[in-house]
């Protein structure tokens, strides 16, 4: 087979294919310019400059604030806020990847019934790799064309006072400064880079999703996972707090080689929380489900219950960003309002980190809905002959509409209190003065009816598909 014709086959299909290639594509551009946006807070030049005088006994300081915001006018702030524009590719990312799941059924029934008139497996695996290659190779173009246009549009001076911001008093020294760090760029090496990262991670994960496709083309077609009640995502978060009592204790008592023991522990609890928060919604999710069809006796509670309990993972996936970052919003305002209270101080109470905490939370609060959002057309459009037949059976669409409502919030809306409880015990058990629990109360109500209402809304769009894929005649189709 010729690689033209590959490739043909590889841009093949109807509207979902090429929607699929589109919102990879967007993905991918936002993942580009998020990771620029890092390498350039990364490469700025230092504000500060030391010069030394005679043989260095003493030395003078000299500051040039350019910026409008002391978190890019402080040097060793910088790491700090390259590192949470980092997390930002973590949505971003998972939005290109579910992405790819949009009409996937069909494209690997395709791509198996290629493999079964003659393709070998190499051949379908450069068909499928090709698609999403292409996609994220454009969209990563695409990112450094808006990378390049914000630094445009947005190199205009205002007139701020970064310290008076960042200490909470009135503005006195009104001078031009730039909000974002328009002025530098990181290394030319670095657009290469991002560019070749980004596609060759598209790559790995389609040629890993296109394994059965390859092996097995017989056994493409999609089926219930009927799997048992299993806790071991709540175990992670129990051994995280064991760890992080550890931790503490080797802290406050000076307990062995604290230079590797306090790292290790750390990094370890942190670690164990976030993961048993991001898996924690599958087996809360099917606990739900199954208190709601023992009690429940409505049509739509109980439809969605079914569908948790048959495959509990589909749908709880997606809610793994959205769940950490409930997760660190909770940590960060709880660790926000001791700080507050005047029992710790430092840079984590200055307005300018306040705003870049909630813009980073916003993002990827908004980032991961849409994430859910696709998850759910995607699952949508799996079962629509079997919600073809629920409509042919006598089904009325607002059961079936109630029933998506359902099958979204029953994990969704546990996971994310949990989330928030983890996050706020994880900070609580590290403090060292009294503070109420019912601290930070307005905000982490705030973000966990954020949280709940993005959760809602994804599953609120997605209904627009729904009466499309509940048509009686997607019972002749395959």
């Amino acid at each position: 087979m010729r690689p033209s014709t590959l490739v043909k086959l590889a841009w093949a299909g109807n509207r979902a294919d090429w929607l699929r290639l589109v919102f990879t594509a967007c993905g991918a551009a936002m993942g580009t310019i998020v990771l620029l946006a890092a390498a350039t807070v990364h490469w700025l030049p230092p504000t500060e400059l030391i010069i030394e005088l005679g043989e260095g006994a003493w030395s003078i300081t000299h500051t040039d604030h350019r910026y409008a915001t002391s978190l890019l006018n402080d040097t060793a702030a910088r790491p700090v806020v390259a590192a949470a524009l980092l997390l930002l590719t973590l949505p971003a990312l998972a939005f290109a990847g579910q992405s790819a799941r949009l009409g996937a059924p069909a494209r690997d029934r395709r791509l198996a019934a290629i493999r079964l008139a003659g393709a070998t497996p190499g051949q379908i695996r450069f068909v499928g790799v090709a698609e999403a290659t292409v996609a994220c190779f454009v969209g990563a173009l695409l990112g450094i064309g808006c990378y390049l246009a914000i630094r445009v549009l947005a190199h205009r001076p205002v007139l701020a006072d970064p310290w008076a911001e960042s200490t909470g008093e009135p503005p006195r020294n009104l001078v031009p400064r730039l909000p974002l760090p328009t002025d530098a760029l990181p290394p030319l090496w670095t657009f290469g880079a991002v560019v070749v990262a980004v596609t060759a991670v598209a790559a790995l994960l389609s040629a890993l999703a296109l394994r059965r496709v390859t092996v097995t083309p017989l056994a493409v077609r999609w089926r219930s996972r009927q799997r048992p009640l299993r806790w071991w995502p709540l175990v992670l978060i129990a051994v995280g707090f064991v760890v992080l009592v550890v931790h503490l204790t080797i802290d406050r008592q000076n307990v062995g080689n604290q230079r590797v023991l306090l790292p290790l522990t750390g990094w370890t609890a942190v670690l164990s929380l976030i993961f048993g928060v991001a898996l924690c919604a599958a087996p809360l999710g099917q606990l739900v489900a199954r208190l709601t069809r023992r009690y429940m006796r409505r049509p739509g509670p109980m439809l969605a219950a079914k569908w948790i309990i048959a495959d509990p993972w589909s749908g709880t996936r997606s809610l793994a960003i959205l769940l950490i970052s409930v997760f660190i919003g909770a940590a960060a305002i709880r660790g926000i309002t001791y700080a507050e209270a005047g029992l710790v101080f430092g840079w984590v109470t200055e307005q300018d980190v306040h705003r870049f905490g909630l813009f980073v939370l916003v993002v990827t609060l908004v980032v991961a809905s849409a994430g859910l959002l696709f998850a759910m057309v995607e699952g949508m459009l799996t079962r629509r002959r079997a919600l073809a037949g629920l409509i042919a059976a006598g089904t009325p669409h607002g059961t079936l509409a109630r029933a998506v409502l359902m099958q979204a919030l029953l994990p969704g809306v546990p996971a994310v209190l949990l989330a928030v409880v983890v996050g706020v015990a994880a900070v609580a058990s590290a403090e060292t003065q009294p503070l109420p629990l019912s601290a930070g109360a307005t905000e982490l109500a705030l973000l966990g009816g954020g949280a709940i209402a993005g959760i809602a809304l994804a599953a609120a769009v997605s209904l627009i598909v729904l009466r499309a894929s509940v048509a009686v005649d997607e019972l002749r189709t395959e």
